[in-house]
C-alpha cells in the first residue's frame, strides 16, 4: 500500500490528463540519470565515437594541409624554376656559362653550381659514422644564394664574408638522425677537416631519391653538405669549373620557350657538352613530396574511412543494446498509460548525449591526432613552414556522421519496443525471440553436459539479433586490428625481401663509386685493388664495373630512373637473385625489376627502350636513346635497379673504362676496416657496406610505418572499449536471470561460467569474421590502392 501511494504522489507531477507529458524538464532529468547509471558505458561510446572521428578528421585533410605547407615553403625558400645538370663527368667554365645564359629572355636569376661527391667522416667516441655524402656550392655573392636557398636548422647560415673558408652546412636529416650537432668534428675526402657551423638544406634535397645521391642511398647513409664557390672548387680541383646551374623565370613566362632558348645556346656555345634540362615540377624531390601528399591522401582516406565507419557501427551497435536492455522500463511506462512518442524520447536524449559527449571528446581527439601527425612529419621533412592540422570542414563531416548515428541507434530498439503489447515489451532477454529463435537448432547438434553446460549455447540462438549484434561489434575490432596489422605486416615483408636482395649472399661487401672514369686497366684501380693492411691483402676479390643512371623510356612519358650496374659475368661473385629469365651472359641484354616490367609493359624476350649517357669527350656526355632487349628479370621490389654485362659498355661508347668496384673482404678482415682504408684513398667518390643498402629499404618507409603504428595503436583502445561494452551491455540484459539463477540456489562459479562460455564463443564467432573481413580489406587495398 505504500508503494502504491508514493506512485499516485508522483504521477501528477509527470503526467497530466489522458496521459500526456507536461514536463519536459522531467524527461531531460531522467535520461541524464540514465547516463549517469551507465556512465561508463555511454563514456566508453563517445571515445569510441570521438576516436573514429578525431582520426577521419586528422587524416582526412592531411594533403591539403601537406601541400599548403609545402608550397609556402617552396616559396620561402625560392626552389628554382628550372635546373641544368650537365651530363654525369662533364664540366663548363663558370664564366664562360653565366655570360652565354646571361641574356636568355624571361630568365630573372641564374646561378652556377658545382656538385662533387666526397665521402664524409664524422665519427666520435664509440661509433663510426662514414658515409659517402657530395658538396654543393652555395652562391655568397650580393647576399646569396637567390636561388634554392637554406633552410637553417641549427647554427648559423653561410655569408660571403665565409667565401674561400672549410665552413660547412650540414645536411638536418642525416645530422639528425647520426646526432652531430654544430661544431662536432667532421673530415671529408682527403682528411679534410671541415668547420661544422649550421644544420639545413635546400628545397631540392629535402629528402635522398635513391640512386640519385649515389649507388642506394637515403637521408641517413648519405650526407649533403653546402660550402662556398671558390672552398668546394679548390677541395675537388675544378678551379672555375661547374657542372651544375639553375634559374628563377619571370613571372609569366613560359618555361618551354625558356628551355627552348637555352637549348639554341647551349648547342652553339657547347655543342659537345650534354645536359639535362629539369622544371621544378619534374624535379624527382620537389614530384616526390607533392604526389606522395596526394597519393598518401588515398590511403589514408581508406584507412580514416575504415576507422571512421568501425567506430560508427560499433556505437550504433552499442547505443542500441543500451536501449534494448531499458525495453523492460518502456513497457511498464506503457502500462501506465504514458504515451509512446513521450516513451521514445528518453532513450533518444540519451543518444543525444552520447553523441555531444562523442563529438567534444572528438574536438579533442582531433587536436591530438594532428599534433602527433606534425611531429611525425616535422622529423622527416623539416620545411621551414609547417600549416595547423585542423580543418573545421574535415571535423564538421566526420562529426556529423558522429551526431546520426547515436540517435539513428537508438531509433530501431526503440520503435520494436513501442510497436508492441506492454507486456510483450516488458519481457527481455531471449524471450523477446517469438518462438524461442533459433534454439531449435539445439535438437540437431546434441551437446555433452548438463542443462547449465548448454545453456550459453542456447541464449546465444533464443536471441539470435542480439548475438548478431554482439558478433559483428567483437567482428568490427578485429577486422581493423587485421587491417593494420596486415599492411603493417605487408609494408615490411616487401621492404625485408628488398634488402634481403642484397645481404642474402656476401653480405660483409662493399659497393665503391670511383670519382670519374678510369681504364680498367689503369695504375689507379691496379692500386685499389692491391691495397695492405698490415702487410696482408685487403680483399679476398675485387669486381670491376660500371655504375651509370638512365632513363625508361614509356608511352606515358613518365620519368623513370634506372640506375644500372655492369659487371663481368665471368669472375663477379655476387648476382642477382631473378624471378624469371637469365643473368646477364655476355651479350646484348638487360636485367631489369618486376615493378619496371609491370609498368613498362614488357617481359622476357621483349625489348625495352631506354636513355643512356654516351661518352663524347674527357669531361663531355650526351644521352642516347636505345633498344635493348631483357634478357631477365630480378627479384628486387626497387623499380630502378637493372643489370648488364660490362661487354655492353661499348654501347655508350666507355668500353674498357670503370667507375666502381665491389670489394669482398679477405679473412680476418671487417667492413669498417675497409670502409676507412677507402676513405684514405684518392678518387674514391662513395664507400658504402651494401648492409647499409639494405638498412635504407628498412627506413625507406619508416614514415608510414610510424603512423600506421600510431593508428594499430588507436585501433587496440577501440578494441577494448568495444569489447569492454559489449561484455558490459551483455551482462545487464541478462541481470534478472542472473538473479534467479541467484535465487534458486546456483553457485556464483556456474552463473559465471556460463557468462565466461557465452561470451567466448560469441567472441570466437566475432573473431573469426573479423578476421575474414579484415583479409578482405588487405586485399582490396593492396591490390586498388597501395601498389599505386
Amino acid at each position: 500500500m505504500v508503494r502504491q501511494k508514493r506512485v499516485k504522489r508522483q504521477l501528477p507531477s509527470c503526467i497530466g490528463k489522458g496521459g500526456e507529458m507536461m514536463n519536459l524538464k522531467f524527461w531531460l532529468k531522467w535520461s541524464y540519470r540514465d547516463a549517469r547509471e551507465r556512465w561508463l558505458q555511454v563514456l566508453a561510446i563517445a571515445v569510441i565515437l570521438a576516436l573514429g572521428t578525431g582520426v577521419y578528421s586528422a587524416f582526412g585533410k592531411q594533403k591539403e594541409w601537406r601541400i599548403e605547407s609545402l608550397d609556402k615553403s617552396m616559396a620561402m625558400l625560392a626552389m628554382y624554376d628550372l635546373q641544368m645538370e650537365l651530363t654525369e663527368g662533364s664540366y663548363l667554365d663558370s664564366t664562360a656559362l653565366e655570360s652565354a645564359l646571361a641574356d636568355i629572355e624571361g630568365v630573372k636569376v641564374v646561378e652556377t653550381r658545382l656538385l662533387v661527391p666526397t665521402l664524409v667522416d664524422a665519427s666520435k667516441e664509440g661509433e663510426t659514422i662514414l658515409y659517402p655524402g657530395r658538396l654543393i656550392v652555395v652562391d655568397l655573392s650580393d647576399g646569396g644564394p637567390h636561388i634554392s636557398r637554406l633552410n637553417i636548422t641549427e647554427g648559423v647560415g653561410l655569408t660571403a664574408a665565409d667565401a674561400g673558408t672549410n665552413k660547412v652546412i650540414m645536411d638536418y636529416l642525416f645530422t639528425n638522425y647520426r646526432k652531430l650537432s654544430s661544431g662536432d668534428s667532421v673530415k671529408i675526402t682527403g682528411d679534410i677537416e671541415l668547420d661544422f657551423v649550421g644544420r639545413g638544406q635546400i628545397p631540392e634535397n629535402m629528402m635522398i631519391i635513391p640512386g640519385t645521391g649515389g649507388f642506394m642511398e637515403n637521408e641517413n647513409t648519405f650526407a649533403v653538405m653546402y660550402m662556398s664557390r671558390d672552398t668546394v672548387q679548390q677541395i675537388s680541383g675544378r678551379e672555375g669549373l661547374i657542372n651544375n646551374a639553375v634559374f628563377l623565370l619571370d613571372e609569366g613566362v613560359n618555361p618551354e620557350a625558356v628551355i627552348h632558348d637555352i637549348k639554341q645556346v647551349m648547342a652553339t656555345r657547347f655543342a659537345d657538352t650534354g645536359f639535362n634540362l629539369t622544371k621544378k615540377e619534374d624535379d624527382q624531390v620537389y614530384n616526390a613530396m607533392y604526389t606522395d601528399a596526394r597519393g598518401d591522401q588515398r590511403f589514408w582516406n581508406i584507412v580514416a574511412g575504415l576507422f571512421l565507419i568501425g567506430a560508427a557501427m560499433a556505437t550504433f551497435n552499442l547505443a542500441g543494446r543500451i536501449v534494448e536492455s531499458q525495453r523492460r522500463q518502456i513497457g511498464i511506462g506503457m502500462a501506465l498509460g504514458i504515451k509512446r512518442h513521450w516513451l521514445a524520447l528518453r532513450p533518444i536524449l540519451l543518444g543525444l548525449q552520447i553523441a555531444a559527449v562523442g563529438t567534444i571528446l572528438g574536438l579533442g581527439f582531433s587536436y591530438l591526432f594532428g599534433q602527433a601527425l606534425l611531429g611525425i612529419f616535422k622529423d622527416f621533412y623539416p620545411l621551414p613552414y609547417w600549416g595547423r592540422l585542423f580543418y573545421l570542414e574535415s571535423y564538421l563531416r566526420a562529426s556529423v556522421l558522429g551526431v546520426m548515428v547515436p540517435i539513428i541507434a537508438t531509433l530501431f530498439p526503440v520503435w520494436r519496443a513501442v510497436r508492441v503489447q506492454p507486456v510483450d515489451a516488458i519481457q527481455t532477454g531471449y524471450l523477446v525471440a517469438k518462438g524461442g529463435g533459433l534454439s531449435y537448432l539445439m535438437e540437431y547438434v546434441p551437446l555433452p553436459g548438463k542443462s547449465f553446460m548448454q545453456m550459453p549455447f542456447r541464449n546465444i540462438l533464443r536471441s539470435p539479433w542480439r548475438s548478431l549484434m554482439t558478433i559483428l561489434g567483437v567482428s568490427i575490432a578485429i577486422m581493423l586490428l587485421v587491417a593494420m596489422a596486415g599492411l603493417l605486416d605487408t609494408f615490411n615483408r616487401t621492404i625485408h625481401r628488398g634488402s634481403n636482395f642484397y645481404v642474402e649472399s656476401y653480405p660483409d661487401r662493399l659497393d665503391v663509386v670511383l670519382d670519374n672514369f678510369y681504364p680498367i686497366n689503369s695504375q689507379h684501380i691496379t692500386d685499389l685493388q692491391q691495397l695492405e693492411q698490415d702487410g696482408k691483402p685487403l680483399f679476398s676479390q675485387v669486381d670491376v664495373g660500371l655504375v651509370i643512371a638512365g632513363e625508361y623510356v614509356n608511352s606515358d612519358d613518365e620519368e623513370m630512373l634506372a640506375v644500372i650496374k655492369l659487371d663481368d659475368p665471368a669472375t663477379a661473385r655476387w648476382q642477382p637473385t631473378l624471378k624469371e629469365g637469365n643473368l646477364p651472359d655476355g651479350e646484348r641484354g638487360i636485367v631489369i625489376s618486376e615493378k619496371a616490367a609491370k609498368d613498362l609493359g614488357v617481359e622476357v624476350g621483349e625489348t625495352v627502350r631506354i636513355s643512356l649517357p654516351v661518352r663524347e669527350g674527357l669531361l663531355s656526355y650526351r644521352m642516347e636513346e636505345m633498344a635493348i632487349p631483357v634478357i631477365g628479370i630480378h627479384d628486387n621490389p626497387l623499380r630502378m635497379q637493372a643489370y648488364m654485362s660490362l661487354n655492353q659498355a661499348e654501347l655508350m661508347n666507355m668500353a674498357g673504362l670503370a667507375n666502381t668496384l665491389t670489394l669482398y673482404p679477405a679473412e680476418g678482415v671487417t667492413t669498417v676496416q675497409m670502409r676507412r682504408v677507402m676513405f684514405a684513398q684518392p678518387g674514391v667518390a662513395s664507400v658504402q657496406a651494401v648492409k647499409d643498402i639494405a638498412q635504407s629499404f628498412e627506413e625507406s618507409i619508416e614514415i608510414f610505418n610510424t603512423v600506421l603504428v600510431m593508428i594499430q595503436g588507436v585501433v587496440v583502445i577501440l578494441a577494448f572499449l568495444i569489447a569492454f561494452n559489449s561484455t558490459t551491455i551483455n551482462v545487464d540484459e541478462r541481470m534478472r536471470e542472473i538473479a534467479t539463477m541467484f535465487a534458486f540456489g546456483l553457485h556464483i562459479r556456474t552463473v559465471t561460467r556460463m557468462q565466461v562460455v557465452e561470451n567466448i564463443v560469441t567472441g570466437l564467432f566475432g573473431t573469426i569474421l573479423g578476421v575474414i573481413f579484415g583479409y578482405i580489406v588487405i586485399v582490396w587495398m593492396m591490390e586498388s590502392q597501395v601498389k599505386e
